[in-house]
Parts: C-alpha cells; structure tokens; sequence
C-alpha cells in the first residue's frame, strides 16, 4: 500500500539508502547502520548466510481512510506475506534470489477487496580482481488490484514495473576510486478512467513511464572518517501519453564524515538541468539533502534530515513540483528482545511549470501548495530466533490546494513474522 505521495516516497528512501551506504563506507567492520546494528542485536545472534532462507508475515490492522480523501472510508485489514530466499557465495561471487508475495483483505471496502502484488529480485556481485567490482540489480513487481497512488489518491489498477541497474566500481588507488552506474526504470498502469483535470486523457497516458540514468561517480578519502564525491550524469524520462517527457544532466558534490564513532554526517548538494519537450529553455533544479545520525548508546540512536528538490510530477497538469523533506527519528533498544522507534514528518511541495493541454485546451495554472505532516510509533519483540511480534501506529495530514486532495488518515497494526 502506497501511503504518501510516490514522490515523498521516493525522496525520502534515497535519502535512508544514501545515509546506509555512507555508514557503510566508513564503518567496514560492521557495514551496517545504527539501526541495522540494532535489530541484528534484537535477534539474539549474529545472521548468518544462509543458502536457503524463508518466512511469513501475517499482520492484523486498521486504516480509517484508505481511500486517501477528503471523505474517509476506514476498513479493518488482514495481511499475509510469505517469502522466501536463494543465497550463494564464494570468495569472489554472491548472488540473492528473493520473492515476496503480499495479499491484503479490506474488511469494509466495496467491490474488490484484495489486493495482491509480487516482488521478485536478483542481486549479484562479482570482484573481477582486487580493484574492480561489478554488481547487477534487477527487481520485477506485478500488482493486481493494488492501491496505485495518484499524488494522494488511491486506486485500484493493475500495473507491473521493473528496475534494472548495472554498476562497476575500480580502485583507482587506495583513497581514490571510481564508479559508473547505468539504470532503467519502467512503470505501467491498467487504467483506462479518464483524469479529471484533462477529459479524454486515460490515468494510465499520464503515469507510464520510463526512466534511463547514466552516472559516474569520483569518490575520495582523505582518511578512515571521511568521503567526498563528484557525480555526474544524464538521465532521460519518457511518458507514453501527453507530452510530459524531459531529460537533460545532473552533477551533485557529497560529503561524509564520521566526527565520532557516535556521530555521522552525510550531505549532498548539486543540480539537475532539465528540459521538457513541451516547454523552452532549461530548468535549473536544486537538489540537496542531509542526513545526521547519532548513537547515543549503543541501546539508542537519533536522526535528523533535510532535503529539497525539484521533479517531475504526475499532478493534474503540473510537470515538476518543488519538494521539501523534513524529518526525524529515534530508535530505543529496551532490553536484548523488545526494541521501539518513532518518528516525524514534514513535507511541503509546490507544483510549478502548468502545461495546458494542445487538443482540450484545460489545464491549471499558477502555483498550487500542498503539506504534509506524519507521525509513526513501532514496538516490536523477539520471542524466539524465527517468531517476531510487532504493533505500530501512524499518522498522517493531508492539506492542498488542488480541490479534494486533502485529507486525515490514522493506521495501526499488529504483526507476527516467522522467519526460517
């Protein structure tokens, strides 16, 4: 289930994946994060690869508005997720096969009351010699009648999409290496109902996409605490209705430092230069984040971030809004066996660069706002090695300009994972 916009998602998950790969750069007797260091110590025993590895996840909730809208329709929910995993190694190879499989029943909702979706991915590492490594992703996610996001509404629609991404890192020298990446994205929807804000448009036209990305990327350390790096790139997205693609290059410059075994900080800072078929001229976007983690023990560990940027949206005309991620966590390890975490949100966005529609001539124009404030709370206990509970809560509120965008929307859950 897509709970906040897909864009705030995809900001803020860069953002965590960003922080977890400098902590792991700069910590290579671990190659965790605070968190990670945390929940393995929460399970009681180093993990250990295994060839063959698997599990379920059945979770009992409530979502008092999972239609996303300003009219709340609430529906107890009951998930169950069972996945299972394919690990091989050796000292130069290692490759992961994962599959994961999601149904969940909506009590309350009328017509379909499931929605399904699956998740297959592939990992594999190779080190060509004691300077080049090379690494291939691939991850394929078919959904039927999932809940399909549209800026904060919720659908039902089927869609597949894959991400694919092959990178190559060499060691230049000791301080000094290099990596090239390049990633292709695609999305498709099964919707043929019309957007509103554009008669005769189908929701599918203006959400399929397709993305390709080319980087290279200079990394440097000057000492076991610190990183710095330049990356550049291009990167071209392609719609397959209404004339929204755009491409053009980015570069952005990074900072990673570990001041204190305690205390991290990564930054990045840089700009994508865009230029959209429909519209003259190149658009100059910023592109910032930050990320502070602190252990203040080893039970518990503080973050804080922020980041900014300008993207391509899929808002009723609109073709990139300006998005601004405030955010902070805190992670508490109460005894070996019970662990809990919360944390804050705030995400203002505004959408700019209007596009009026060539036959229909309809359209918005001007800039419009929109804000978004959330909350979550998570408590979660290791009964055994394989048997894990956890219950959670989270919040989120919803306020736009766009007419029937806003909304309030309450969530918690009880869950059992049993993991082999």
């Amino acid at each position: 289930m897509i709970n906040l916009p897909t864009k705030l998602v995809v900001l803020f998950l860069g953002m965590l994946a960003g922080a977890g790969t400098a902590w792991a750069q700069l910590s290579p007797n671990s190659g965790l994060t605070p968190e990670q260091q945390m929940q393995q110590s929460l399970n009681g025993a180093e993990v250990r690869q295994r060839t063959w590895a698997y599990g379920v996840t059945l979770r009992e909730g409530y979502d008092s508005n999972y239609t996303t809208t300003p009219y709340s329709h609430g529906s107890f929910t009951s998930t169950v997720s069972p996945d299972g995993q394919f690990a091989w190694s050796n000292p130069d190879t290692d490759l992961a096969i994962h599959y994961t499989y999601s149904a969940v029943y909506y009590q309350s909702r009328p017509g379909s009351q499931v929605d399904q979706s699956h998740d297959f991915s592939f990992n594999l590492n190779h080190e060509f010699s004691t300077r080049l490594h090379v690494n291939f992703y691939d991850e394929f996610v078919p959904g039927f009648e999932p809940d399909i996001s549209i800026g904060t509404y919720q659908r039902s629609a089927d869609y597949i999409q894959n991400t694919a991404r092959l990178g190559a890192t060499y060691l230049l020298s000791s301080r000094l290496e290099d990596s090239v990446s390049i990633s292709h994205y695609f999305i498709r929807y099964d919707d043929s109902s019309n957007l509103a804000a554009i008669p005769g448009i189908p929701v599918s036209t203006i959400l399929n996409r397709q993305i390709f990305d080319l980087s290279d990327t200079l990394r440097y350390r000057p000492d076991s605490t610190t990183a710095i790096g330049l990356a550049v790139g291009f990167q071209d997205t392609s719609y397959e209705g209404q004339d929204r693609s755009n491409n053009g290059p980015y570069f952005n410059v990074s900072y990673t430092r570990n001041f204190t075994p305690r205390l991290l900080l990564d930054a990045r800072a840089g700009a994508a230069m865009q230029t959209f078929n429909v519209i003259s001229g190149v658009q100059i976007n910023p592109d910032v984040s930050t990320m502070l983690t602190y252990m203040l023990s080893s039970r518990a560990s503080l973050n804080a971030s922020f980041s900014t940027r300008m993207q391509p949206t899929e808002v009723n005309s609109y073709l990139e809004s300006q998005t601004f991620l405030f955010s902070g966590g805190f992670v508490y390890q109460f005894t070996p066996k019970l662990m809990g975490s919360a944390s804050v949100t705030y995400s203002p966005s505004i959408y700019q660069s209007s596009m009026i529609d060539p036959q229909t001539g309809t359209g918005v124009t001007g800039n419009q706002e929109e804000d978004m404030v959330g909350g979550s709370l998570m408590l979660g206990y290791q009964f055994t090695v394989h048997l894990r509970g956890e219950v959670g809560y989270s919040y989120t509120h919803f306020t736009s300009d766009f007419a029937g965008r806003g909304f309030d929307r309450h969530m918690t859950y009880v869950q059992a994972r049993l993991g082999f």
